[in-house]
């Protein structure tokens, strides 16, 4: 190659290296809900005919579909006081209802057919003629063995009675053997006072609750919210973009990458998995991320670039 050749080369090589535009990398950490399992244990004797009826009291499917913000990660099992068995129905074949967030691509993912509403009321309508012993503590420990909580959940026992435990064993011992699991536990009571075992069964878990049954509402659900561990999150950018459109995000959860998108529009009202930059003057970076689709409140670990000067 000529002297010349040679030096246009090395000039437009040079013109190429100032030119290019230069990418900074980052990484966002994760912040995942907490996994959930809520057994409930419902009295079906002759006791609670005159009570409640057997349907999820008013407002129970928006706890559940609120929690974590629209990206929940629950598990409902039923069984009977007198049973300890799961219950099914043509609607919850597996004996549990699944209604979770799947953080590798932000589809929510169900096991159960039809409205959440009503597949619980296919399973909780337990009637109330069972001449069995209303053996709650027992039935809970039975039906928790069944299969459908996940090692890492926090573990809840919804129970709702109109008499008093009859289980055969000492009501310490259940109680023992249910906490001897790595999982948290905790215990909501909604039961006709008093009703001394019951009282003593609920009292060995630190974390708890009663309510009378004339008094049965939302907060007896609510407060398995005690079990979520707070998830931090950091929704500045790590990175100064010289461009706010300049940027390629992915999610990553469990090996599996995926291109989370720019929002189209607003994060808050886009129905799919995307982000959103904003100008945030607290931020070091000067933009926070918006996340839309089922990553509002909660999101897997996400990786990415920006353009910068």
């Amino acid at each position: 190659m000529c002297v010349a050749m040679r030096a246009v080369v090395i000039q437009i090589a040079a013109c190429l290296s100032a030119c290019a535009t230069s990418y900074e990398p980052f990484e966002i950490q994760p912040a995942l809900p907490t996994p959930i399992d809520v057994l409930v244990v419902l009295d079906d004797t002759p006791a609670m005919a005159s009570h409640l009826p057997r349907q999820p009291p008013p407002g129970a499917v928006g706890i559940v579909t609120a929690i974590y913000n629209g990206a929940p990660d629950v598990r409902i099992a039923v069984t009977t006081s007198t049973t300890g068995t799961l219950r099914t129905s043509a609607k919850v074949p597996d004996g549990f209802i699944e209604h979770r967030l799947d953080f590798t691509d932000g589809v929510l993912r169900t096991n159960y057919q039809g409205p959440l509403d009503s597949a619980l009321g296919s399973i909780m309508n337990v009637g109330t003629s069972s001449i069995e012993p209303n053996a709650i503590a027992a039935s809970a420990q039975r039906a928790l063995g069944a299969g459908f909580v996940r090692p890492s959940s926090g573990v809840g026992i919804f129970v709702v009675t109109a008499s008093d435990d009859q289980s055969p064993d000492d009501i310490a011992s259940y109680a023992s053997a249910i906490q001897n699991v790595p999982n948290e536990v905790m215990v909501s009571a909604v039961y006709a006072q008093p009703a001394p075992r019951l009282a003593s069964f609920v009292d060995a878990f630190a974390k708890r609750y009663t309510q009378n049954l004339d008094a049965y509402n939302m907060e007896s659900l609510s407060v398995f919210s005690w079990l979520f561990d707070s998830a931090p999150n950091d929704y500045c950018l790590p990175v100064t973009p010289a461009d706010p459109h300049g940027c390629e995000l992915f999610t990553s959860h469990d090996h599996v990458v995926n291109p989370l998108p720019e929002c189209s529009g607003s994060a808050w009202d886009s129905e799919t998995p995307c982000y959103q930059l904003i100008e945030e003057p607290s931020c070091t970076s000067s933009y926070a991320v918006l996340y839309g689709g089922g990553y509002g409140m909660y999101h897997p670990r996400i990786i990415g670039r920006c353009a910068v000067d």
